[in-house]
C-alpha cells in the first residue's frame, strides 16, 4: 500500500504534454485507488486476526529489509517501467492470461536486483489453507463487536464488488471491509481480497489490481517519462546503518524539507495510532446525533489520510539536498513503537502528545516564510479542535468510578 502511494505521488500530471496530461492523471488516480483498496485489505486482515485471537498488526519492516514474505524488498521509488513490472508480478494470478507476461517477469527481476519477485497470491493460498484446517474452537465469534465493517469504514467508496449495471468508469475505489465470525465468512473474505488483487475477470467495472497495473504498464511503456518527478528513492530523516545487500537510502539534508518530512512522519504515526485505537473500541459512532469517542477516532483517521496526501503533495516539490532537481519524497517512516496503551485514557493521551509534537513542527516551518501558511493554519486549527475534543474525553475518563 505504502509503495503504491509513493509511486502515485511521484507522478506530475501538470508537467505532461497537453495530450498526455489527462492520461497521467488517470494513472495517478488508478494507483491511488489501488492503494485505498489495499487499505480495505489491511482492515479486513485485522478482522481476521481478531477472529482467531491474534493481536492487531499495523507494523511493517522498515527499509532496508528482505524477506520471503514480501513480494520484493520494501522500497519507496518513483514510478518506472521496472517498478510497474514488479507490481504486476506481485499481483498476478497463478496463470496470467496476458501474452507479455514473461517479458514483464524479466523486467521485474531486473528491477529487483536480480531476485525473482514473489507472487502475493501464494501467501493468500497458504493462509486460506491454514484457516480451512483450524478447529472450530479457534474462531472467536464474539470478536465481531471489535471488527471493522463497510458501513463504518467505507465512506466515499463503493462496496466491492461493484454492480455490473454501473458505468465501467470507476468513480471510487471498491473497498472490501468484511467482518468475520466463522470459518465460512473468513474464507469468503480471504478469497475476495485475493481476487481483487490478482483476478483475471473481464468485467471492466471490476478490474483487479493486476489488470489495472498491466493496463498502465502497456501505455507507460510506449510513452515519455518526463511526467515522473525526480523524487528520491527511499528518503529517510536520519542516517541508517546499511548491511550488505540492503537497498540504498537517501538522507534528507535540506533543513526545510526535513521539517516537512518529520511532520509527515508525525501524521503517519497519528493515523496508525487512531486506527489501532478505533479497533480497540466497542460502541456506535454516534449517540443522540453526536459523535461518540469511537466516532471521533474514525473521523480522525479519515482526516489523517487526507492530510498525508496533502503533505505528500508539498514534499515532492521540496529539494532533498543542495543539488538542483533532486526532490524529496514522503518517507513513511514508522515510529519507534506502535504499541497501544492498556488504559483508555493512555490511548487518548498518546494522540494528544502526537498532536502537540505536530504543533511544534508547524511552528518551526513557519520560520521559512508564507509559502504554505494557509495549509499550516488549517492543520493547526484541526489540531486545536481535536485537542479540545480529547481534553473533554479525558475529563470524562478521569472521573472517579461510579460518576463517569
Amino acid at each position: 500500500m505504502v509503495q503504491y502511494l509513493y509511486a502515485a505521488y511521484s507522478l506530475d500530471p501538470e508537467s505532461a504534454p497537453g495530450e498526455e496530461r489527462e492520461k497521467v492523471r488517470i494513472w495517478q488516480h488508478q494507483i491511488l485507488e489501488i492503494a485505498r483498496e489495499e487499505m480495505g485489505h489491511l482492515v479486513t486482515v485485522q478482522n481476521l486476526l481478531r477472529l482467531v485471537g491474534g493481536p492487531l498488526n499495523f507494523g511493517r519492516q522498515d527499509y532496508p529489509f528482505q524477506s520471503d514474505f514480501y513480494p520484493f524488498p520494501f522500497e519507496l521509488e518513483p514510478l518506472s517501467i521496472a517498478s510497474l513490472a514488479k507490481y504486476i508480478v506481485a499481483e498476478m494470478p497463478e496463470r496470467p492470461s496476458i501474452p507479455e507476461i514473461e517479458d514483464i517477469k524479466t523486467l521485474a527481476t531486473k528491477g529487483n536486483a536480480g531476485r525473482a519477485v514473489n507472487r502475493v497470491g501464494k501467501l493468500y493460498e497458504a493462509i486460506i489453507d491454514r484457516f480451512a484446517k483450524l478447529d472450530d474452537a479457534d474462531f472467536q465469534a464474539s470478536s465481531i463487536a471489535y471488527q471493522a465493517d463497510f458501513d463504518t469504514w467505507g465512506r466515499d467508496y463503493a462496496r466491492a464488488p461493484r454492480g455490473t449495471s454501473e458505468s465501467p468508469k470507476r468513480a471510487a475505489a471498491e473497498l472490501i471491509v468484511r467482518p468475520v465470525h466463522s470459518r465460512t465468512t473468513a474464507l469468503e473474505a480471504l478469497r475476495a481480497v485475493a481476487e481483487q488483487g490478482e483476478g483475471n475477470q473481464t468485467n471492466e467495472s471490476e478490474f483487479s489490481h493486476f489488470q489495472r497495473f498491466v493496463d498502465i504498464f502497456r501505455h507507460f511503456k510506449s510513452g515519455r517519462v518526463g511526467f515522473v518527478r525526480n523524487v528520491a528513492r527511499n528518503p529517510v530523516t536520519m542516517e541508517v546503518t546499511l548491511e550488505p545487500g540492503d537497498e540504498l537510502v537517501a538522507v534528507i539534508k535540506n533543513e526545510k524539507s526535513l521539517l516537512w518530512a518529520q511532520l509527515f512522519n508525525t501524521r503517519y504515526r497519528l493515523l496508525l495510532s487512531l486506527l489501532a485505537h478505533a479497533l480497540h473500541a466497542e460502541s456506535p459512532i454516534t449517540l443522540s446525533g453526536a459523535p461518540t469517542p469511537r466516532g471521533r477516532l474514525i473521523a480522525g483517521a479519515f482526516g489523517e489520510m487526507y492530510q498525508l496526501r496533502a503533505l505528500a503533495g508539498i514534499i515532492v516539490r521540496q529539494p532533498i539536498d543542495d543539488c538542483p532537481g533532486h526532490l524529496c519524497g514522503p518517507p513513511f517512516e514508522l515510529p519507534y513503537s506502535l504499541a497501544v496503551s492498556d488504559l483508555p485514557s493512555g490511548r487518548w493521551k498518546a494522540h494528544r502528545d502526537i498532536l502537540r509534537g505536530s504543533d511544534l513542527l508547524i511552528e518551526q516551518l513557519r520560520r521559512y516564510g508564507a509559502e504554505e501558511t494557509k495549509y499550516l493554519d488549517a492543520l493547526q486549527f484541526q489540531n486545536k479542535t481535536f485537542l479540545e475534543q480529547i481534553a473533554q474525553i479525558l475529563r470524562t475518563l478521569d472521573l472517579p468510578i461510579g460518576i463517569a
